[in-house]
């Protein structure tokens, strides 16, 4: 029966934050280790890890994870060869799929019924692209987002700074979800403190 893949992104490098952000601690864990579980948990399918900036230090925190690990060599460009990378390592897996959710390392708050919300939302519209709206009366839409097996060649295509995002907003009618749990994500200092991180 076709699954629906999961794509975590935790290649880059965070120049912003001044640290990998996906080492830091939240809750006992590092960032990266809780929202692989939190993919894992959902069950919807097979999940790749993308991993590039600081990867050995990565891998050692996904030890023991029933996780697929990708690396992209060339995770300095940009996010979207790290989605193509994501998308080669899926369709090279026996499973098949009709579907793929691209996910962050540096959203903490998404949790596997955000997860469940885009695959079930998807079902019910039939539509080839899900993302999370983030805030009430904003017509932005970004990640989580489930991209249907209709979109898996442009997400394969996909390189240097062209990401998830700039395929959601060149779909003519996507369906979304409520999420304000993933506004919060972590570029910044300021990002961290206000995520009370510690």
């Amino acid at each position: 029966m076709p699954k629906t893949g999961i794509i975590l992104l935790a290649a880059g490098a965070s120049t912003r934050l001044g640290r990998p952000k996906q080492l830091i601690s939240w809750n006992g864990e590092t960032l990266l280790r809780h929202t692989a579980k939190v993919a894992l948990t959902s069950q919807l399918g097979p999940v790749v890890v993308v991993l590039g900036a600081v990867e050995r230090e990565c891998r050692e925190t996904l030890t023991g994870l029933p996780v697929q690990i990708a690396v992209n060599p060339a995770w300095a460009d940009g996010m979207g060869g790290s989605i193509s990378t994501g998308m080669i390592a899926l369709q090279n897996d026996e499973e098949p799929l009709n579907a793929v959710i691209i996910m962050l390392c540096d959203q903490p708050h998404v949790t596997p019924a955000a997860l469940h919300s885009l695959h079930d939302e998807q079902q019910r519209t039939h539509a080839a692209v899900v993302a999370a709206r983030y805030r009430e009366n904003d017509g932005t839409l970004g990640v989580p987002a489930l991209f249907t097996d209709a979109r898996f060649s442009a997400l394969s295509q996909l390189s240097g700074q062209i990401g998830a995002k700039k395929l959601i907003a060149s779909e003519p009618s996507p369906a979304f979800i409520s999420c304000p749990e993933a506004a919060s994500d972590i570029d910044t200092p300021d990002d961290l403190a206000s995520l009370e991180i510690h």
